[in-house]
This record gives C-alpha cells, sequence and structure tokens, in this order.
C-alpha cells in the first residue's frame, strides 16, 4: 500500500488529450494481438486430468469398469481436440507449437507417455 501511494505521488498525471492519444494506441495493439488460446488450455486441462484420473482410478476399479472406460474415452477426445485445436488456430496464440512435437522434444514425451502406460499396465498385473 505504502508502495502505491508512493508511487501516486511521484508518478507524472497525463493530460486528456494524452490519455486518449494512449487508448487510440492501445486499441490498435490489441486489434493486432492474438487472443490466448482458452479452447485449447481447457481441452489440454481435460485431457490431462481425465488421464490422471484414470491413472489413478486403475488400482481401484477394473479396465472394464463403465467409469474408468468413460474418464478414458473423455481424456481420449480432449487430448485429440486440442491437436485439432493447434492445428487450426485462426487468431488464438497457440499454447504448444505442433511442429515442435516433431523434435527431441515430442520423442521424449511420447517416450515419458509409453513409460506411464506400461507402469500402469504392469502394476496392475501384479
Amino acid at each position: 500500500m505504502l508502495l502505491v501511494r508512493g508511487l501516486q505521488n511521484s508518478l507524472p498525471t497525463l493530460e486528456e488529450a494524452d490519455e486518449e492519444h494512449l487508448e487510440e494506441t492501445e486499441n490498435e495493439i490489441k486489434s493486432n494481438d492474438l487472443v490466448f488460446d482458452f479452447p485449447g488450455a481447457i481441452s489440454l486441462a481435460i485431457g490431462l486430468s481425465s488421464f490422471l484420473a484414470v491413472i489413478d482410478l486403475q488400482n481401484q476399479l477394473s479396465w472394464g469398469h463403465p467409469l474408468v472406460i468413460g474418464i478414458t474415452i473423455l481424456a481420449a477426445l480432449s487430448i485429440f481436440a486440442f491437436l485439432a485445436l493447434e492445428a487450426y488456430p485462426g487468431k488464438r496464440e497457440v499454447l504448444i507449437p505442433l511442429p515442435l512435437l516433431k523434435t527431441e522434444v515430442g520423442a521424449f514425451c511420447a517416450g515419458q507417455v509409453s513409460r506411464v502406460i506400461e507402469h500402469v499396465v504392469h502394476s496392475r498385473n501384479l
């Protein structure tokens, strides 16, 4: 609060004409900016949390349980929706550039996912 009070006292005030010019400049910048990818972020969050829920539930329920099957389908659909949204972003900013997945980073991520799946299946068989 002291910092805000000190800044208000030390910062120069803008004239009304300067404020209008500043608002016009901000509007021009905002019209050219890309919008945050909320649909991509939401689909990625749903997909990853569903995938984690399946990993957690597989210890208590069988793979044939309707809840596990439903959450697995939700995870797959959400991840596919995320990939589709990232492939065709429109005026949205992409969260993960898809060409990045063709590099070593994508291979590393695929390896980690396969290790998690292998661990889940192996621990279920014990």
